[in-house]
């Protein structure tokens, strides 16, 4: 992350799509599960800015600077 290094390896896009399947399952059941909810509105935010093509370290650039994206 350091070195700006995301190179899709598995990218932000499919790691969404599980947690929306997690986040699913648990409605399903009428379960809990307030952390992979925050993880899914982190990387849905990352696909809307952008991101979902990169590696899933990508997420850093949401809250570090990153003057590539400006």
């Amino acid at each position: 992350m350091v070195i700006n290094n995301h190179a899709p390896m598995f990218p932000i896009d499919l790691v969404e799509k599980d947690f929306r399947y997690i986040v699913q399952t648990a409605e399903e059941v009428n379960a809990l599960a307030p952390v992979s909810n925050a993880i899914q509105n982190i990387y849905l935010d990352a696909i809307a800015k952008g991101y979902g093509e990169n590696n899933i370290t990508g997420v850093v650039g949401l809250f570090v600077s990153n003057k590539d994206r400006q």
